[in-house]
């Protein structure tokens, strides 16, 4: 992927640590055991692309909301 990544391994932490997260952060999805990406392809889990959204989504706080809602509701057409 970047050169000097062992590909023996199927994923790879990516780093996004939390020493607190919130309690709607970890129902997004975060846990640090889940915060991976493929070595084989470079794509990101599920639970990553989750969180990094509703962190992003932050400085809109009324889509932040309706993205929270339409995961919880398991809503994938309207996340």
């Amino acid at each position: 992927i970047f050169g000097f990544v062992d590909e023996s391994q199927p994923e790879i932490f990516c780093q996004i640590l939390s020493n607190e997260p919130s309690e709607k952060l970890v129902e997004m999805g975060y846990d640090s055991s889940k915060m991976v990406f493929r070595t084989e392809d470079g794509a990101i889990s599920n639970a990553v692309w989750d969180v990094m959204m509703y962190n992003l989504l932050e400085q809109v706080p009324k889509i932040q909301d309706a993205f929270y809602k339409a995961h919880k509701m398991n809503d994938k057409s309207t996340k």
